[in-house]
């Protein structure tokens, strides 16, 4: 059987990236410098990931779903992760970045359509899945074989029935106000060495239990394992402080 990269040229970081300005949103450099790169270092014997939980803690309208939602094409495009899985408190979340944002950069771009583009006027051009039945809204790459995104709810059954998984990204980190989401999705990704959960939010409030609590060990570099990536004013500035806003929002004067 013919794999399917047979005969087809590497996608690149370029078109990747060509993917994102076609989205019409602008991030900061810093941001994807500092949170992208940092993330993505490799361990010690360059097999896997250095990290393996990333959290990203940025205001709001700075462009962390958008950059995520690229780095998560570039696992699936170019590295052919077998299962990566977007989670939300609540499913419609998980299903907005999914069918809202991934979907349309994929068949929006002359190179990721062709790995994806199942609802093609000419039966004989469909290639990859998209399957909406609700309980199980996915999407293959290639065929039925093929790299998956598939999105749950996060909660206690989340990870259920889950393996192999390369990549778990949860959105709106701070709307987690008990452990049993956690418990269960985080577990999916302690078989593969190359796997990560990116956590992406911006601030909480006294209810936020997860998020205080993954930030406070990155605060203290108590896990190895774990990338803290934060944009926020210093400790006790004034709430209308210009330089703090500016510390808070990277895209400010490029894409605020």
């Amino acid at each position: 059987m013919k794999h399917p990269d047979e005969g087809r040229q590497p996608l690149t970081r370029d078109a990747m990236y060509e993917a994102e300005k076609r989205a019409n949103q602008t991030t900061h450099d810093l941001m994807e410098a500092h949170g992208v790169v940092h993330a993505l270092e490799l361990d010690k014997d360059c097999v896997g990931f250095r990290f393996r939980t990333v959290l990203v803690l940025v205001a709001r309208q700075n462009g962390k779903t958008l950059v995520k939602m690229v780095l998560t094409l570039w696992r699936l495009y170019e590295c052919n992760v077998r299962l990566a899985v977007g989670t939300a408190q609540d499913l419609s979340q998980a299903k907005e970045v999914m069918n809202e944002g991934l979907i349309p950069l994929m068949r929006g771009h002359p190179r990721l359509s062709e790995r994806f583009d199942p609802d093609n006027r000419d039966p004989a051009a469909r290639v990859g899945v998209w399957h909406k039945t609700l309980g199980d809204e996915h999407f293959r790459l290639d065929s039925r074989a093929g790299p998956r995104y598939l999105i749950k709810a996060l909660n206690e059954k989340a990870g259920r029935g889950l393996w192999d998984v390369a990549e778990v990204n949860i959105d709106e980190l701070r709307t987690q106000w008990e452990f049993d989401g956690w418990a269960s999705i985080s577990k999916t990704v302690m078989a593969a060495e190359d796997a990560q959960v990116w956590c992406m939010s911006n601030a909480g409030d006294r209810r936020s239990v997860l998020l205080l609590q993954l930030r406070s060990i990155g605060l203290a570099a108590t896990d190895p394992t774990m990338f803290l990536a934060e944009w926020s004013g210093e400790d006790g500035c004034e709430l209308d402080d210009p330089k703090a806003s500016a510390q808070a929002n990277p895209s400010l004067g490029y894409g605020l």
